[in-house]
Parts: C-alpha cells; sequence; structure tokens
C-alpha cells in the first residue's frame, strides 16, 4: 500500500504516482554517493561560497560515482571507459595502483572499488 496526498482518479494517475515513488530511490542513493562517497559533509571551506561551489562539483563527481555503479552491478567486467575517459581511469589506475598503465581498459568492478579506495 503507498499512502499519497496526489488525487489517484484513474490508473494512469496511480501509475504516475507509483513512477515518481520509484524513483525516490534513485534520489536516496544520489544522496548516499553525495555524502559518504564524496564526504561533502566533512568540507570546511572559509567562506559560503566556496562551499556552495564544492558541494555542486562534489556533486557532479556523485553523479558519475552512481553512473559507474549501475554498471558495475550491471556488467561488471564491462570496461570501465564505458563511464569514464582514458584520461580519468588511467589516472585513477596510477593512484591506486602504483604500476605501469595495463594494456587492456580494466573493469567497471575494479573501477568502483579503486573509488572507494579513495573514501576510505
Amino acid at each position: 500500500m503507498l499512502l499519497t496526498s496526489e488525487p489517484i482518479d484513474s490508473e494512469q494517475s496511480a501509475q504516475l504516482v507509483m513512477d515518481k515513488y520509484e524513483k525516490r530511490w534513485q534520489v536516496e542513493e544520489y544522496h548516499k554517493a553525495w555524502k559518504s562517497g564524496t564526504k561533502v559533509e566533512e568540507l570546511r571551506q572559509q567562506r559560503g561560497e566556496n562551499l556552495k561551489k564544492m558541494a555542486v562539483l562534489l556533486g557532479f563527481i556523485a553523479v558519475r560515482l552512481l553512473h559507474l555503479k549501475m554498471q558495475m552491478e550491471t556488467a561488471p567486467e564491462q570496461p570501465c571507459s564505458e563511464v569514464l575517459s582514458k584520461d580519468q581511469w588511467q589516472v585513477l589506475w596510477l593512484s591506486i595502483e602504483k604500476t605501469p598503465l595495463p594494456a587492456a581498459v580494466p573493469s567497471s568492478l575494479w573501477a568502483y572499488r579503486a573509488i572507494a579506495k579513495f573514501a576510505h
């Protein structure tokens, strides 16, 4: 049962409310990525304007994290280049693995786990 203040007068209006409700979980996942994945709440800035700029920038990063998570969950062995640019995955590789770049593009699963290492 789903409680709503929206008027439900047809199957179509009920479906619209259910579609909107299903999106709620995507919003929750975004906030989790923004707060936990980018650690936005730990920001310390001297000026409010700088804090706003960093929060927005980290919001974009959270979207990319979610995109990578979805890719990792649906096709973990697919190359991470489906989500990250060549420069992005190469910098990530060099930062995490600290070895020469691999001959093949690493998987989405690898990229997701590599990014997670930055959070810890």
